[in-house]
């Protein structure tokens, strides 16, 4: 059967600003749904429809609720035979009720609304669970004969299909204001804690043997989509991370401060400095020593408080900079061990594959911005294509649109990951950090902000009549003479706005306080940094500046004169500390420029130690577990233990000891 479609143009919409674009953590959830399925996959939805008419023969809006949980559980008891021509089948049968049963639909709303409703309907069915273990089934016994099109991840494809669906559904209603489906959120997200670290461990392992260059049956973008979307839903998203965060420095007596990002989104029409200063214990220590020694030609170490003998200024100034005090979260992690966390648990799972993980992320970067050729056949390529000059055009977007979205994945994992681990333990974030920048990810980076990045943010590649859902309500999408084309006037692309806020974000956190990064950075990336300020937008125009900063004070004089306006925006748009000299070297960046590597190599060392000491594998069990958890069996018998192992025998602890004596 050959298939024709109606496509519209694409067209580059330029402006100079973007005043209206809001980051989020994803974009709207129809738009999500629809960046889930290439524009080939057109053709397979209609089968998915003919094997329903076969199996179930009958209306779903017509069912009642009993007959339709009947339905379900016929078709899951099929996902259990041998014959795996059978399971893909039923597969695809629960996937065409996920996607909401649309050809029983009339508009979008109704499409999204029976969506909503059973998926609901599929995971109290356990659904979730069942594909889960498909998606196992899957991995282990492979395909071995692979074509080159979308033939060699059929199997992955439709069993990803019902995951994302059930996953963006269940997150969506997590944060809607609906009581609706209340309990039955949190019925999955209680259901997903067992076997949370497992999948996760088991699409980390699907995606690094991943190879960009050859023929695999891995679909790579569904897989990262995934990935990305399931730990969003099991860690958390940025509002999650924010209460952790400020819960944890209150429970240690810290004092919270609001983000920079926090500041901005809540004054985002305010012209003034909004922002409160910091000042580390580290940098008032410093300057009372220097001002001791200054007045009196000596020093104390270790004290504050003993401020006799200096002029009122200099008191003034210290009173000052102790009310701005701000100690960070991460010299508590270093001092003393917090309780277990899942993060503790998807960090222990992801640290075998870190390096292969960031080397995937970088070479994807690498491979999209270059242009070069990436494997990605097996989600675009149909089985059969009709090559009229309309389809070619079609096809030309569609790889467009998929590597954006492969790079929407990767920044949007790498930067939900990294603040994690970072509020979790500060080693764990520094672990990943230290891959990406070994696997080149820096460099990578400003390889993409070295585009045309202006005209990139307004290049949409987008097809509204191939979108799911509207490629399939109202009928397959047809071609006629009479057909208009016409483009989407968008002032912006927000999947390419929401890729170059994520990677200014990732670049910042990797490289601040790392006189070796700064250095890469320094070498690499201003003239990209003063290309991405064209862009008229708040957060990425922040972000930007920061990164600006980091550099500013090894650029010279020169730079200096002929960029006094960048300098007045930092100014006014970024937060200072109280003793931060930016602009200007000092003796000790001096050091630390010549010195650059020493504190590389001796995070690498204070990482291998912490990693070594809660998570190494061997004979001797030293994971955080076995330190901090006690098993509820043991927990029930403790007294019973007390008593027979405690208190009835008695050691001889001279002899026990007389080893080591």
């Amino acid at each position: 059967m050959q298939y024709c479609f109606s496509l519209e143009s694409v067209e580059q919409v330029y402006v100079t600003i973007f005043p209206d674009f809001e980051y989020a953590d994803t974009d709207t959830f129809e738009n999500e749904i629809a960046e889930f399925y290439s524009y080939s996959e057109v053709m397979e939805f209609r089968e998915y429809l003919e094997l329903y008419d076969k199996e179930v023969g009958e209306s779903w809006k017509n069912m009642d609720e009993d007959r339709r949980k009947s339905c379900v559980m016929k078709i899951l008891n099929n996902l259990d035979l041998n014959d795996a021509a059978v399971r893909l089948n039923n597969a695809k049968i629960i996937l065409y009720i996920a996607q909401g049963c649309w050809n029983e639909v009339d508009c979008v709303e109704e499409q999204i609304f029976w969506q909503r409703k059973n998926c609901f309907l599929l995971q109290k069915l356990g659904v979730f669970n069942a594909f889960v273990e498909l998606f196992e089934i899957q991995s282990k016994n492979g395909n071995k004969d692979l074509y080159g099109n979308m033939q060699d991840s059929t199997g992955f494809r439709v069993i990803f299909g019902v995951m994302f669906t059930i996953i963006e559904v269940v997150r969506e209603e997590k944060n809607s204001e609906d009581l609706e489906y209340k309990d039955d959120v949190e019925d999955f997200l209680n259901e997903i804690d067992s076997i949370g670290t497992n999948l996760i461990t088991k699409l980390i392992v699907c995606c690094t043997s991943y190879n960009c260059y050859f023929k695999s049956e891995v679909p790579l973008k569904k897989t990262l989509l995934v990935l990305w979307k399931f730990i969003l839903l099991f860690l958390g998203n940025t509002d999650d991370i924010n209460k952790s965060k400020k819960m944890k420095m209150e429970e240690n007596g810290l004092k919270y401060m609001e983000s920079s990002e926090e500041v901005l989104e809540k004054h985002k029409y305010k012209e003034k400095i909004l922002w409160e200063p910091k000042v580390h214990q580290e940098e008032i220590e410093k300057y009372i020593n220097c001002s001791r020694f200054k007045y009196f030609n000596f020093t104390l170490l270790n004290d504050q408080d003993t401020l006799v003998g200096l002029p009122p200024n200099i008191i003034e100034s210290i009173k000052t900079m102790k009310k701005h005090a701000y100690i960070p979260l991460t010299k508590i992690h270093i001092k003393e061990e917090m309780e277990s966390t899942k993060t503790d648990l998807v960090y222990e799972a992801m640290l075998p594959h870190f390096r292969e993980l960031t080397y995937l992320f970088s070479n994807l970067l690498k491979c999209i911005v270059t242009d070069s050729d990436v494997n990605i056949q097996n989600e675009t390529m149909p089985v059969c294509v009709v090559m009229r000059p309309v389809y070619i055009q079609g096809f030309a977007v569609n790889i467009a649109r998929h590597k954006e979205i492969i790079l929407k994945a990767v920044s949007g994992l790498s930067l939900l990951l990294l603040r994690h681990f970072k509020t979790n333990h500060v080693y764990q974030f520094e672990c990943m950090a230290m891959n990406m920048m070994m696997v080149g990810f820096i460099n990578n980076i400003f390889m993409y902000l070295r585009n045309d990045i202006e005209t990139l943010m307004q290049t949409n590649y987008f097809i509204k009549r191939l979108e799911f859902p509207y490629c399939i309500i109202g009928g397959p999408p047809k071609y006629d003479s009479n057909t208009t084309v016409g483009c989407s006037y968008l002032y912006y692309s927000w999947r390419n706005m929401f890729v170059c806020t994520n990677l200014l974000r990732i670049q910042n956190k990797i490289t601040k306080n790392k006189p070796m990064r700064i250095h890469l950075l320094l070498q690499t990336g201003l003239k990209s940094l003063q290309n991405v300020l064209e862009i008229k937008n708040p957060l990425i125009e922040l972000y930007t500046l920061k990164l600006i900063k980091m550099v500013a004070k090894y650029m010279g004089k020169k730079w200096r004169l002929s960029n006094l306006k960048t300098i007045s925006k930092i100014y006014n748009k970024v937060r200072h500390k109280i003793c931060d000299n930016w602009l200007y070297l000092t003796d000790f960046d001096i050091k630390n420029k010549l010195d650059k590597n020493a504190s590389e190599f001796k995070l690498q060392q204070e990482i291998d130690k912490y990693n070594m000491q809660f998570y190494a594998l061997g004979d001797v069990e030293t994971s955080k577990r076995s330190l901090n958890f006690i098993t509820k069996d043991f927990e029930k018998k403790y007294e019973e233990f007390l008593k027979t192992e405690v208190y009835e025998n008695t050691y001889d602890w001279n002899e026990i000891l007389g080893g080591y004596l």
